[in-house]
């Protein structure tokens, strides 16, 4: 799921180094049959007015969320000068790889950047039953409000600041639910799908919940649990938010919760083995991640649980 060295793809390292940017941390999900969708996070406080480097010409997009303001920009398409106003955080631009892309860094810049692969594209459109697309309705000099995306973005910042606490199915309902509302809100030559699963039955329900407690670690992806549906991955994503009221990721931590709950309530087991048991990193992880969500660190629930 993290990083690799040897991709060609514009992402990781290979995008970092395009922004002259040394550390550019990036997760890439492989859900998908013989492709792979990235996400990259850029970021620089430095003003040194130096040009980007192209990155590699391929039918693949860039879908960049801006973190923070972009007060200032200069940027080239195929070599010639294009208008680019200032940017407010939240902003979303989709660039095409098929054109050559350059910019100049004159404001500093924190972005979120997903790598759409046109195969990955194409593969989601099969298994949703929707028409292919051809290029998408967007013009990046100028970039687009997009709150879905921005949502999606901004969840991954926890999973960048500790990237070896992210569980594989988090990052990929992240990265494929970015890729979905890419094809269907700016895809050319769109259609609608014709596939409305409105609710899981009941027993794909407890197929995937039993999948899911099997892998408390988050190591599944929605892919796969949709396959044991039968359903494309937003009709499995749809279907399950409608059957459980949560997504299956949120619905994964609220079980290891659960689970963490049931043992402290029992003895004062160890919180190191409490967090293996339950699916999390290390113990660490399990105490921030519980605080998070009960509002207290374990050991402080316990006691009132126990009296």
């Amino acid at each position: 799921m993290n990083d690799i060295s040897g991709h060609r793809g514009a992402y990781g390292k290979q995008l970092g180094k395009a922004f002259h940017i040394h550390a550019a941390p990036s997760f890439v999900t492989h859900s998908l049959h013989k492709t792979e969708i990235a996400v990259t996070q850029i970021k620089c406080d430095l003003v040194d007015n130096e040009r980007t480097l192209p990155v590699r010409r391929e039918h693949a997009y860039l879908v960049n969320l801006q973190v923070r303001d972009f007060t200032k920009r200069r940027l080239w398409m195929d070599g010639k000068p294009v208008h680019a106003p200032p940017m407010k955080a939240g902003s979303v631009s989709i660039f095409d790889l098929r054109k050559t892309w350059i910019g100049e860094r004159v404001s500093p810049l924190h972005a979120i950047s997903f790598y759409l692969p046109r195969r990955a594209l194409d593969t989601i459109a099969d298994i949703e039953g929707v028409a292919r697309i051809d290029h998408v309705d967007h013009d990046p000099c100028l970039g687009a409000d997009d709150p879905t995306i921005a949502s999606l973005g901004m969840s991954l910042m926890p999973a960048f600041e500790r990237p070896e606490e992210a569980n594989q199915l988090f990052v990929d309902h992240i990265t494929s639910a970015t890729a979905a509302h890419v094809l269907f809100t700016y895809g050319v030559g769109k259609q609608l799908s014709e596939q409305r699963t409105d609710v899981l039955t009941p027993g794909q329900e407890q197929r995937v919940k039993d999948l899911l407690m099997a892998n408390l670690d988050g190591s599944l992806t929605v892919a796969q649990l949709a396959n044991e549906c039968g359903l494309s991955l937003t009709g499995f994503n749809r279907a399950f938010v409608r059957s459980t009221g949560l997504t299956p990721h949120k619905w994964l931590l609220e079980q290891r919760i659960n689970k963490s709950m049931a043992l402290l309530r029992g003895s004062d087991v160890p919180l190191d083995e409490v967090a293996a048991s339950c699916g999390f990193v290390d113990r660490g992880h399990f105490v921030r991640v519980f605080t998070r969500v009960v509002g207290t660190n374990p050991r402080a629930w316990q006691r009132v649980v126990k009296h």
